[in-house]
């Protein structure tokens, strides 16, 4: 393990103010950390302080960013999207605390459990702006927004995906996901402009294609148990 404890990955699209404000809300953690930064934007005359900054075919799925976070020499590693910065500086610390309080797990701050034959959009979404939490939660899928995960067990997973929705897919790869109560109220939401896919029927069609893909009905993924204590 490196000085560094958790490696943060983010992803630019048509937002370079939005990570401009994350990378300002990273200054603060307390916590020792890496930066690589994915930049997939028509724009790409952007200079970030970053450890890695790696340039992609514009407009291209994020999917890269996987590649990227199994590529870490930290013992844990977090993709964050570009509308979400840390609200106080024990972010990471706390994200830590958590991947080591449940070994062999994902964390994040939201997630889905699948309900109604495996539908996405009806399942019980949990965390930040769905349902709230009050204590540690088991989910299906941990939503791409803050992933946080031991880089060795991202290094094992049998492939990386390729397609937009690869929060879903890792998902659907790793075993055991949890929401943990002490990451709620611990992120700022940043503007997400016209260019945001969640208010586009295209984006929740692809979620449930995606999840219907790697979540089948009657496989067993769900979890048998909603909640884990108070954590």
């Amino acid at each position: 393990m490196t000085k560094s404890e958790i490696t943060v990955v983010l992803t630019n699209y048509r937002r370079p103010k939005n990570v401009e404000r994350i990378l300002e809300s990273l200054r603060t953690q307390c916590t020792n950390y890496r930066i690589f930064v994915l930049d997939n934007s028509p724009d790409q005359s952007y200079r970030w302080e970053a450890d890695w900054l790696l340039r992609s075919i514009p407009s291209s799925p994020p999917a890269p960013r996987w590649w990227m976070a199994s590529q870490a020499d930290t013992e844990y590693v977090v993709c964050v999207d570009d509308d979400l910065a840390f609200a106080d500086e024990r972010v990471l610390g706390d994200t830590v605390s958590s991947l080591e309080k449940y070994p062999s797990t994902a964390v994040g701050a939201t997630g889905v459990q699948l309900r109604d034959g495996h539908a996405y959009r009806k399942g019980r979404h949990l965390g930040l702006e769905n349902e709230p939490i009050s204590q540690d939660m088991t989910v299906d899928i941990i939503k791409g927004r803050y992933f946080a995960v031991p880089t060795e067990l991202l290094r094992k997973l049998p492939f990386l995906p390729l397609e937009c929705e690869d929060d879903i897919i890792v998902s659907s790869a790793i075993e055991n996901k949890i929401v943990p109560k002490v990451l709620q109220g611990r992120f700022l939401e940043l503007p997400t402009g016209k260019e945001s896919r969640w208010h586009r029927n295209e984006h929740w069609s692809a979620r449930e294609t995606t999840t219907c893909s790697y979540f089948p009905m009657n496989s067993g993924n769900p979890s048998k148990t909603d909640s884990l204590g108070s954590g």
